[in-house]
């Protein structure tokens, strides 16, 4: 009995903040309202450009815009730029999946997390800056941006995960962070056109297909800190020579190709 009332309070208390929450649509624009007056985009079919408002007022009250939802502008085609305000702290899941007309994404300094497929399939981005601040990138975030040129990984990302960077073909180079520790499973497998890749000190593990079928790489700076490297994570690449540290204690099969010529410290 006194388990029932439990839930049943519970259950009160829930309905009763789903009653004091609400959405509202604003210029083409869905917000979902909070009661502690911050809005998170739901959804939009707006095209062309979209300059999302740091506030709005809806139902007689002014709401902060903290977050872009899950999926939220997800397969439109027609949406070709996108401002984020100031303010915004999170971008989640499969956000801008399939935008294929998006050029150009402004992410404000506030970021801080940027979900998984956020920007998976956005085929005419060109190039990106992340915030310094950013702490959390998704997996595939941006798997098959086929457009994008450069990217700078911020400090605060620690672990690139699988795919995130998968079948960016025209990506010639990539700013790796102080800090990093990981590269997933095919996190920049099939970026053809990458030039060189220059990891910091700090990275310990390459997982499997992390640089597969880069077929453009032909310089390697190996972590000094590397303790493993996964089964071809450098296959199929344009690599003669490798040096590879005393540090490293596993490497999988046909990690390189044959012809790589490899020293060890």
């Amino acid at each position: 009995m006194k388990h029932r009332k439990t839930l049943i309070i519970i259950l009160f208390t829930l309905l009763a903040q789903w009653t004091l929450a609400a959405e509202t649509t604003i210029n083409g624009v869905t917000y979902f309202l909070s009661k502690d007056l911050t809005a998170e985009v739901m959804a939009s079919t707006r095209k062309g450009k979209l300059a999302i408002p740091q506030k709005i007022n809806a139902k007689g009250k002014t709401y902060r815009v903290t977050s872009i939802g899950d999926l939220a502008f997800r397969g439109n085609t027609g949406l070709t730029e996108v401002i984020i305000p100031d303010g915004v702290e999170s971008i989640g899941i499969s956000v801008f999946e399939g935008c294929t007309a998006l050029t150009s994404v402004q992410i404000p300094k506030s970021v801080v997390s940027i979900g998984s497929w956020c920007f998976q399939g956005c085929k005419s981005l060109a190039k990106i800056e992340l915030p310094k601040r950013m702490s959390y990138l998704g997996v595939a975030a941006f798997h098959n941006c086929t457009s994008l040129q450069t990217i700078a990984i911020p400090r605060g990302i620690t672990s690139i995960g699988e795919s995130t960077f998968e079948g960016c073909t025209r990506l010639t180079k990539v700013v790796f962070p102080k800090g990093l520790k990981d590269i997933g499973i095919a996190a920049f497998s099939g970026c053809s056109a990458l030039l060189s890749v220059e990891l910091p000190n700090t990275v310990t593990t390459i997982d499997d297909d992390a640089f597969k079928f880069c077929t453009s790489l032909q310089s390697l700076t190996m972590s000094t800190a590397i303790k493993s490297i996964g089964e071809m994570a450098f296959f199929w690449c344009r690599l003669k020579r490798v040096t590879l540290p005393a540090s490293l204690k596993n490497i999988g099969e046909y990690a390189f190709d044959d012809d790589v010529k490899i020293d060890r410290k």
